[in-house]
């Protein structure tokens, strides 16, 4: 059988060839781990009361967007943004009170959790 034409590297700006399937080059294989790792987000999503492909989270979920389509912090600033993501204001993924959620467009929450988690330099809190 023959082989595949080797493709691009899929690190962004790496146009090294790679053949082996995996999708990064040597230089780049850190990157595998880092975003194909799916070990990460199962251990993630066991820290929440409910995964975020239950039903009863993403009934909750649709309840809070449907009440708020705004995102709330876009409307503190005097912005209008259509919310599609639906975040715990605590930071407690284990707390669903609907007291606790919060309706957030996706640059507020990509915001926000680099704020409190440490992404992006900041420090965690």
């Amino acid at each position: 059988m023959p082989r595949s034409a080797p493709l691009p590297c899929r690190h962004p700006g790496c146009a090294a060839l790679v053949e082996d399937g995996r999708g990064y080059c040597p230089r780049h294989r850190n990157d595998l781990r880092q975003w194909d790792n799916t070990a990460r987000a199962k251990a993630r999503q066991s820290r929440r009361a409910w995964h975020t492909g239950d039903p009863r989270w993403r009934a909750l979920r649709a309840e809070v967007l449907r009440e708020q389509p705004l995102c709330v912090h876009c409307e503190r600033e005097g912005r209008v943004g259509l919310a599609t993501v639906v975040d715990h204001a605590d930071g407690n993924a284990m707390n669903n009170e609907r007291s606790n959620l919060q309706p957030l467009c996706a640059s507020c929450h990509a915001a926000k959790t680099a704020r409190e988690d440490g992404g992006f330099g900041n420090p965690r809190r």
